[in-house]
């Protein structure tokens, strides 16, 4: 049995350890195939990361108090890092003053300024009422006339007398392969629609059902129902911001910088004013040939890829496989992450 006088001491080799231990992983680099195992712990250490910066302070003064110097000296590095971290994630881009000015808040309408963010980490975002906004669920935007198949989206608009005229087009994660609408940005969508954006968030087809050419096209044709719909959302068409997560993320960018591009246009958008005035990407890929190689897909993509088209079946295990951007380098038929499909499938 412990004795009840050395659970002090154990307490503080604990903080110590642990805010020494998380700030460890947060500087592993993941590489494949063990860095992957680290994976959660890594999230976990930097969701948390203010919970071990506290930890690893109270740690280490108790440490120096009771003569640990060596604790303390471990506890006091993890504090460190902790802290170097938290700065990191919270600091304000030096780029953003000279992109949109000293004063981007100040040239907003008053009546937005109470929803508007005072520091860039606030800790929990201004909660509208719902009578300020009005949200609108499956709307149809594109219908195929081939198969009958519907695209959908779900709108937020602001029920004030003065949008600031900017529609975000949204596009959801999940790797290309899974996910859909209205996944965890409910908070999100209320703030900003608080300061007067229309948001449209799009549910894409995914992959197997098209190909990458597909989800972008399917990007390009919410672009153009929002420029034909601007009068009646009471926006500007040129006002028009695509914006996503992760995969949605990468279709947006790519949807974004390739107005005029024929290969990723679909043929009956063709002349069609397909610009947008911006994109937001947030933590999507946007070197796919990088990303192959730093995470060793090669390794994993022996088998033969899965059937791919409007009727193949989904096999999510097979998510993130990029070889088909590597020009073969990954072998014939490895992989599952398609960039364009033969005949009608991509469209």
């Amino acid at each position: 049995m412990i004795p009840a006088s050395s659970f002090p001491d154990i307490l503080t080799q604990i903080l110590c350890g642990l805010a020494l231990a998380m700030a460890g992983i947060l500087l592993i680099h993941l590489r494949s195939p063990l860095g992957w195992f680290i994976l959660f712990p890594k999230l976990v250490a930097g969701a948390l990361s203010p919970i071990w910066l506290a930890g690893g302070m109270v740690g280490t003064g108790l440490a120096f108090l009771n003569g640990q110097v060596t604790t303390a000296m471990g506890g006091m590095l993890g504090s460190i890092i902790m802290i170097s971290y938290i700065r990191s994630c919270t600091r304000s881009h030096r780029q953003l003053a000279p992109a949109f000015g000293e004063d981007l808040q100040e040239g907003a309408p008053p009546l937005f300024h109470s929803a508007m963010l005072i520091r860039r980490w606030p800790g929990k975002l201004n909660t509208p009422p719902e009578t300020s906004y009005v949200w609108q669920r499956d709307l149809p935007f594109w219908t195929f006339t081939k198969n009958g198949r519907t695209l959908l989206c779900d709108l937020w608009r602001p029920s004030r007398d003065c949008p600031n005229g900017v529609i975000l087009i949204y596009c959801h994660g999940s790797g290309w392969w899974a996910g859909d609408k209205d996944f965890q940005t409910r908070p999100y969508f209320r703030h900003l629609v608080a300061q007067g954006y229309t948001v449209m968030d799009v549910a894409y087809r995914l992959c197997p059902e098209v190909d990458i050419h597909g989800m972008v096209g399917d990007v390009k044709r919410a672009v153009n129902w929002a420029k034909d719909h601007a009068e009646e959302l009471n926006v500007d068409p040129d006002k028009i911001v695509l914006a996503g997560g992760s995969a949605g993320g990468h279709l947006a960018l790519q949807a974004a910088y390739t107005p005029d591009n024929h290969d990723l246009n679909p043929p009956e958008l063709a002349g069609k004013d397909l610009r947008v005035a911006a994109a937001i990407s947030c933590y999507a890929p946007t070197d796919l040939v990088a990303t192959y190689r730093h995470t060793g897909q090669k390794t994993f993509t022996r088998r033969p890829s899965p059937p791919v088209g409007p009727e193949a079946p989904r096999r999510l295990r097979d998510v993130g496989r990029l070889d088909t951007v590597m020009g073969g380098e990954a072998g014939r038929g490895a992989g599952a992450l398609p960039t364009r499909l033969t005949g009608d499938s991509r469209r």
